[in-house]
């Protein structure tokens, strides 16, 4: 089980890899192309408003998930039992949830 973990985290660092490659080389191209240009200072001056905007709106967005799985926690959803196909009861029953976190 844990080779498969692992092996799974090697692909998805792999796929993440490919995606942000694309991001990186044209941020290198965008530096040579200012460099050449003479406005370096321009260009690090708009990528550090990019990345800290990208914060910005990051810790906003986490802040925002940590309450609602912070006020969806203190919600008490009653047992549930579901017929399927008028034979079968599958009783649900959310509070067992938390063992599994």
């Amino acid at each position: 089980m844990t080779y498969r973990i692992s092996r799974l985290l090697i692909i998805a660092l792999f796929i993440a890899f490919l995606f942000s490659l694309s991001k990186i080389t044209g941020l290198y191209v965008d530096w040579l192309l200012f460099s050449e240009v003479g406005y370096e200072a321009m260009f690090t001056k708009v990528l550090a408003a990019e990345v800290f905007t990208g914060l910005a709106f990051g810790a906003v967005f986490f802040l925002f998930v940590v309450a609602n799985v912070f006020f969806t926690s203190m919600v008490n959803v009653p047992a549930i039992d579901i017929m399927f196909m008028g034979k079968a009861k599958i009783p649900i029953d959310p509070c067992n949830c938390n063992k599994i976190f």
